[in-house]
């Protein structure tokens, strides 16, 4: 039985979006090809049951989950990160287990791919994967040392993988020759898990999850808040996601601003409680702004939001466009525009007809990607991608 390890050199649990990510395409790619075996290493020592009832997944017999020794200061808090102790953890690991013929992937991670391909007896044994949800090209526009670096970095995989268009295309500009598949991400929720909210003429509730880093759009959104109420009064913001730390400092900002009612934050929720907050709001938004990586990147809220059975505002940059076409699975707004977004908003709010039309559409684009599907097409990527074996230089 081959073994394919997805290796991350970051704590599982802590609440990110992309270890989120990590654990549902491992936990798919075990459930749609259980003849092969795959392990999720991570940096940390949460138990593999911490870890399936986080994410609100059972266990899987070819899926094991394994934490190695590290130091990493928490999550947008104060400490050190030695990445060399996590990195020879992860090569030891795979020195002791690893067998011909497996796979290693990992993602966003390019000092500890460079690690371990650097290592003779990993990377004679084992087919190299890396999968690109971010370039250091994008963060200025140009070929930098630090992004040639990255592009060399990129070059010694046997084969990429993308989550979005604008990524593959980035990449084939740049005449990168090994196999390039771009396989997006994936809706996680099911639209008959969440039951339709009765109106509330009285009050209309908008939602957001996710992480609060500018090009989210959430700072933006709390600042204009006070622009849309005079526009829609009977509004309220309902904000599910970021840091204590975070949490307090946009409370903050939401207090000199807003009307306290009008803003509620609910702090970081795990995928076992969405279902709690979706039950509380009547439509979700993702402000997200045109800056810097944002256009390029994929965004798990596109993705998931497709499956909560509520109406989505979306801004209009590309990596969300890809996902939720504007007009069928959202109500697109001119992104970083108020009151574009207001606009939105009240198509929504004034019209059951257009809302009933977005959710169902977006049912429909959930079916269409799915865990399941993209997992199949990652395996048949891999099989073809690989099909030469592994390099050896």
């Amino acid at each position: 039985m081959a073994t394919l390890y997805f290796v991350i050199n970051q704590n599982l649990l802590d609440g990110s979006a992309h270890t989120l990510y990590c654990f549902r395409h491992c936990w798919w790619l075990a459930q749609t090809r259980p003849e092969s075996r795959v392990e999720l290493v991570f940096a940390g020592r949460s138990s593999p049951r911490e870890a399936h009832d986080f994410f609100h997944l059972p266990a899987l017999p070819n899926l094991a989950v394994t934490g190695l020794l590290a130091i990493r200061k928490p999550r947008n808090g104060r400490g050190i990160t030695l990445n060399a102790m996590f990195h020879w953890a992860a090569y030891w690991h795979l020195r002791r287990h690893a067998r011909a013929g497996d796979w290693l992937i990992t993602a966003s991670f390019p000092k500890l791919f460079s690690f371990l391909h650097k290592r003779d007896a990993l990377r004679n044994t084992l087919k190299f994967a890396y999968e690109v949800h971010q370039l250091a090209l994008l963060d200025h526009g140009k070929l930098t040392a630090k992004a040639q670096d990255e592009l060399d970095l990129l070059r010694r995989a046997d084969t990429l993988f993308t989550t979005t268009r604008a990524l593959a295309d980035t990449l084939r500009a740049h005449n990168l020759k090994q196999p390039l598949f771009n396989v997006g991400l994936a809706c996680g929720f099911d639209p008959v898990q969440f039951p339709s909210r009765p109106p509330h003429p009285e009050l209309f509730s908008l939602g957001y999850i996710g992480s609060f880093y500018r090009e989210q759009g959430v700072e933006w959104l709390v600042r204009e808040w006070p622009r849309i109420l005079q526009k829609l009064p009977l509004l309220r913001l309902e904000i599910a996601g970021g840091t204590p730390a975070e949490v307090a400092g946009m409370k903050a900002q939401a207090g000199g601003i807003a009307s306290p009612d009008s803003v509620h934050f609910h702090g970081a929720i795990p995928p076992s409680r969405i279902g709690e907050f979706i039950s509380s709001v009547d439509a979700l938004v993702i402000p997200a702004l045109p800056e810097g990586r944002a256009p390029f990147v994929a965004f798990t809220k596109a993705y998931d939001y497709l499956g909560l059975n509520r109406p989505v505002i979306a801004a209009d940059i590309p990596s969300i466009t890809e996902v939720m076409r504007p007009g069928l699975e959202a109500a697109s707004f001119a992104a970083g525009n108020s009151q574009s977004l207001t606009d939105a908003l009240q198509k929504i709010y004034r019209s059951p007809e257009t809302a009933r039309s977005l959710v169902a559409a977006a049912a429909l684009r959930a079916r269409e990607l799915n865990w399941e599907s993209r997992s199949r097409r990652f395996w048949t990527a891999l099989d073809s991608g690989f099909s030469a074996g592994p390099k050896s230089a």
